[in-house]
């Protein structure tokens, strides 16, 4: 059977619209669902080693908890992923000035509280192939220029492919990433602390006290060095600082151009997830702060707990527009600028 795609209404948008999930079926039996809200990813189920469907994301119970708690789980996250220092930035000699959004109002993130994430994405879908639409105006969130946006979106034999392009009448800025939370074990099923994690970089972002990079230095010898496995949570309690201060890995790799970027085992689904991408950068975030009341209260009925899930997130250096690595995320005028990822599940049989 070939892939096929399942539109469903899951409520209603601040305009009226309706807000729809779409769930692309591969030939095993296994989905991923998307809304046109943010293009969020609301479930991903793949087949654990037991040949048992397992959803890997976590999620919000319903569209109106994402709604009120302008959620960015699993959302496609622009126009600038991550953060911009102090909310400014300065192009072709002019400065702009972004909401400074962050808690304690010390940088832009996440694109302001009007993001991607918030914003309805018109759909349409070709066979086994699903798109998504936003036409970004000039101004919004106080970045220059009118961006068209389409991310597209297919799911075969268990590869989850995304891709963003992007075309702007004006010079401006764009950094996207998916900010999917995952547990190979499945959501809600506690800690993914024991998950096995390989990320190929030899270098990480080291930061200050307001998580705006400062320079790239060696992994070798720290708690960031996953080149070989470790297990999440085997040095999060270690005596350093930069893990110390985020109370666990809030942090950005730069990426070694390595095949897959990074990997993921399930200690006991033995699920393996893939990340594949053409992005020089990835942030991986695990999991703090998921048992506060305002996110431990997931889909269906489960509870999540501190570190019960973990961010994987492909995309251009943090405040690349303050930095010599700017034309990582300018994007010129006529031209079209694209981003993509790829997550491949498969299993890992015990040894």
């Amino acid at each position: 059977m070939a892939t096929r795609c399942i539109q469903t209404p899951i409520g209603t948008y601040d305009d009226g619209r309706t807000v729809y999930s779409y769930r692309l079926e591969d030939e095993k039996g296994q989905y991923v669902s998307l809304m046109n809200i943010g293009c969020s990813i609301l479930d991903l189920a793949v087949l654990d080693k037991n040949g048992e469907l397992q959803d890997v994301v976590l999620g919000m119970p319903s569209f109106e908890h994402y709604h009120k708690a302008r959620s960015v789980m699993g959302a496609t996250v622009g126009r600038c992923a991550n953060r911009i220092a102090a909310g400014t930035f300065t192009l072709n000699g002019q400065e702009y000035h972004l909401e400074k959004n962050e808690r304690g109002g010390l940088n832009h993130l996440h694109g302001g509280k009007g993001g991607f994430q918030m914003r309805y994405w018109d759909a349409e879908v070709e066979g086994d192939t699903l798109r998504f639409r936003y036409e970004s105006p000039d101004g919004e969130e106080g970045y220059p220029g009118k961006v068209n946006v389409t991310e597209t979106v297919t799911f075969r034999d268990g590869r989850l492919d995304l891709r963003i392009d992007s075309v702007s009448d004006r010079d401006t800025i764009v950094n996207y990433t998916n900010h999917a939370f995952f547990n190979m074990n499945g959501q809600g099923s506690g800690s993914a602390l024991n998950h096995r994690l390989t990320i190929h970089a030899d270098r990480y972002s080291a930061t200050g006290p307001d998580l705006i990079p400062t320079e790239a230095l060696p992994v070798e010898g720290t708690p960031f060095d996953f080149r070989t496995p470790h297990t999440i949570g085997e040095r999060i309690d270690a005596d350093f600082k930069q893990v110390r201060d985020c109370g666990g890995y809030d942090v950005n790799f730069v990426l070694s151009g390595g095949a897959p970027a990074a990997a993921v085992v399930g200690d006991i689904s033995g699920i393996r997830m893939e990340v594949h991408t053409d992005c020089p950068d990835m942030q991986f975030f695990s999991g703090m702060g998921l048992g506060s009341p305002f996110l431990c209260h997931g889909k269906n009925g489960a509870t999540y707990v501190n570190f019960g899930g973990f961010c994987l997130e492909p995309h251009a250096l943090p405040n690349a527009i303050n930095t010599p690595y700017a034309d990582q995320v300018i994007l010129r005028a006529g031209e079209t600028k694209t981003w993509h990822m790829c997550l491949a599940f498969s299993v890992e049989t015990e040894e």
